[in-house]
């Protein structure tokens, strides 16, 4: 009987034991696994700008800025578009302080809903850029040429388009017996890409819009040069039975 009781003693001892050991440790334990609060850095001491890191790697010099949150939520680095009125370039999600200091303008709404970002086509010899106005002006001084910007068109697409269709070139024009060839631009030559014989074609039209001569991809290593649609069949089809060897 004295025996149970003085293990009966003991067990209780040891439960009280070991609460007594988890209310002394866990304060400790809890204040190790307890992660450092991230900081918002304007600037590392490494260099980079408006991200999130630890306190020791913000820099403290000068007048830079840092806090315990996230950049998101910061006036300093909150996102916006910077526009560089020098040469014309409105950059979105730029941080202001990253903005301020390149000697950009900030404003806090996307591009597009800014007038001086507001994209156009801009011709620079017989190349395009879908770029604002201001742009397309720092490019024509820094290339010599006249500002060619034009405001009706409002794709990147039909910009670069309009610009190759000023390449300059050989145009063939067949009327009746004689044919003539006169050195103008493609746009005004009217070549155009088609379709001969379900084949990818580029055909060459005279001013009349007739076709004077079409170039056929028959397939990867054969290109058929010709001015009638037959022809193109024709040479086709003997090229699928091998009766003309490539």
């Amino acid at each position: 009987m004295l025996k149970r009781e003085i293990a009966g003693f003991e067990m209780i001892l040891l439960v009280l034991a070991s609460v007594a050991f988890s209310f002394i440790m866990g304060p400790e334990v809890c204040a190790q696994t307890a992660s450092a609060p991230s900081y918002c850095c304007e600037k590392t001491t490494y260099g980079a700008k408006c991200v999130n890191d630890d306190e020791d790697k913000c820099d403290s010099s000068g007048s830079f800025k840092s806090v315990p949150t996230s950049c998101e939520t910061t006036s300093y680095c909150k996102e916006g578009t910077c526009y560089d009125s020098e040469e014309g370039l409105c950059m979105e999600n730029t941080p202001l302080s990253v903005c301020d200091a390149s000697g950009g303008t900030w404003d806090e709404r996307e591009p597009s809903e800014i007038p001086v970002c507001q994209l156009g086509c801009c011709i620079i010899a017989d190349q395009a850029a879908f770029v604002p106005l201001v742009r397309c002006k720092y490019l024509a001084s820094k290339y010599g040429v006249n500002v060619d910007y034009r405001t009706n068109i409002d794709s990147e697409a039909e910009c670069v388009a309009t610009a190759q269709s000023q390449d300059v070139g050989a145009c063939v024009s067949k009327q009746e017996y004689s044919t003539t060839c006169e050195f103008t631009t493609r746009g005004e030559c009217r070549a155009e890409d088609g379709i001969v014989n379900n084949k990818n074609a580029r055909i060459l039209r005279d001013k009349d819009g007739k076709a004077v001569l079409e170039y056929v991809f028959a397939d990867e290593t054969s290109v058929i040069i010709t001015d009638k649609d037959k022809t193109a069949e024709e040479i086709m089809l003997r090229l699928a039975s091998g009766q003309i060897k490539k």
